[in-house]
């Protein structure tokens, strides 16, 4: 089993909305776990901000999640962990969206 992990920082005066995960599946009956996560640069633990099973067709295939409770008022960060319980085989990219508060 392969956990993946990905931080990225959201500047202060803006929130993330979205984000886009592409995935590359080996089979039709591959799954894997996208969690997202809020972080700040202090000794708290993440919170948990949604979460979604990526289940879908052999070949590439775009996961999105939508999250409205993330927002920048310290310094804090995304948190993206991506649990691949099945043959998936590559994950191809992502895309966080964030908007000005």
């Amino acid at each position: 089993t392969l956990d993946l992990w990905a931080y990225k920082v959201i500047p202060k005066g803006y929130k993330a909305t979205s984000i886009d995960l592409w995935l590359s599946h080996k089979l039709v009956g591959d799954s894997s776990d996208l969690t997202v996560y809020e972080k700040f640069w202090d000794n708290t633990l993440p919170v948990s901000k949604g979460t979604l099973t990526c289940t879908g067709t052999a070949g590439a295939a775009l996961y999105q999640l939508n999250f409205t409770d993330i927002t920048a008022d310290g310094d804090n960060m995304i948190m993206i962990h991506l649990d691949v319980a099945g043959n998936t085989s590559h994950v191809l990219g992502a895309k966080i969206y964030i908007t000005e508060v």
